[in-house]
């Protein structure tokens, strides 16, 4: 490895600490040809053009790339799935609303992850 390889490998893994944590940043790490990292803005409105070239959702979650809520709850941690994007998570939960919001038994009914797989699904019907 040469010296500048090393030097690159090294900020990459101190990046996401640097940068990660910096609302609307990007990083990334490219080898072709040259090793590299890239820093980039990333903003709400961007997710949002990207998610507009799929339809109209009843609901979207944008920002924080993947600490996003949605993305801790729907793929790190209460229902785990692979890390993709484009996804729909379609959910289903009981809802009470009397005298408060009470929402239980919540589940994952069907996870589609990829554009073509998307698009595949809805020519179908979206059948669940």
């Amino acid at each position: 490895m040469s010296r500048r390889d090393g030097r690159i490998r090294l900020l990459s893994k101190d990046l996401p600490r640097i940068v990660g944590t910096r609302d609307g940043f990007a990083f990334g790490v490219r080898s072709d040809p040259y090793p590299r990292v890239e820093v980039y803005r990333v903003t709400q409105d961007h997710g949002l053009a990207f998610l507009q070239r799929f339809g109209s959702f009843d609901q979207v979650s944008l920002g924080r790339n993947w600490t996003n809520d949605s993305a801790l709850r729907y793929i790190w941690k209460d229902f785990p799935g692979d890390p993709a994007v484009p996804q729909i998570v379609v959910v289903e939960r009981r809802v009470h609303t009397m005298p408060a919001i009470d929402v239980r038994g919540e589940r994952v009914v069907k996870r589609i992850a990829g554009a073509d797989q998307i698009a595949a699904w809805v020519e179908k019907g979206a059948p669940l």
